[in-house]
């Protein structure tokens, strides 16, 4: 976590540059151009946050300019859940905390494209951290990811790199139990 000390004449611009006050739309603007215009093709932008205090009210007016300058380019809005907002509706809602986890993805025969996120760490976390690794139970992910697959949902499973970008083998040995387990259904 970094602490940032403001100065008494300095305004708090949540991390932002200088130039960003009072036109962050602009500002936002320009950096998109910049990364969807310099650097080739774009695959898919996802936004964890796309209704926030700096984009909501103008969030459609920038999910057209990313698909005006990359039209190939996927936007997805984190936990949109209509078609005007995002290009693939996303259930980020942790399968392990559902009383009925049916119910954290689309219906059978959904025809959609969707996505359901989670983490593969018992505790919520997302990231690597040290101490013990506590993972979430292998045959309730398999369900997760067979329930996915007869749903016609990508299942995005988080499972961290460590400083170095490696996986660790625990997660790995996890992944392929997870693989064993619907081989067998």
């Amino acid at each position: 976590m970094v602490c940032i000390t403001l100065q008494p004449d300095q305004k708090d611009l949540h991390g932002l540059p200088p130039e960003a006050e009072g036109d962050f739309e602009g500002f936002i603007e320009k950096q998109f151009t910049e990364l969807l215009t310099n650097y080739g093709p774009i695959d898919l932008m996802w936004f964890d946050q796309y209704s926030n205090k700096y984009t909501g009210q103008y969030w459609l007016q920038l999910k057209s300019l990313i698909h005006e300058l990359q039209p190939n380019c996927i936007v997805l809005a984190n936990n949109a859940d209509n078609y005007q907002n995002t290009d693939i509706i996303s259930y980020e809602y942790p399968w392990r905390l559902q009383t009925i986890p049916e119910k954290a993805v689309p219906p059978s025969g959904n025809e959609n494209v969707a996505e359901l996120t989670d983490c593969i760490d018992a505790e919520g976390r997302w990231f690597w951290h040290t101490g013990e690794i506590l993972l979430q139970n292998a045959v309730q992910l398999a369900s997760m990811l067979k329930l996915c697959n007869s749903r016609n949902i990508n299942l995005l499973l988080d499972v961290p790199p460590d400083r170095n970008g490696l996986i660790e083998d625990i997660y790995i040995k996890w992944l392929i139990e997870i693989k064993k387990i619907n081989s067998q259904r």
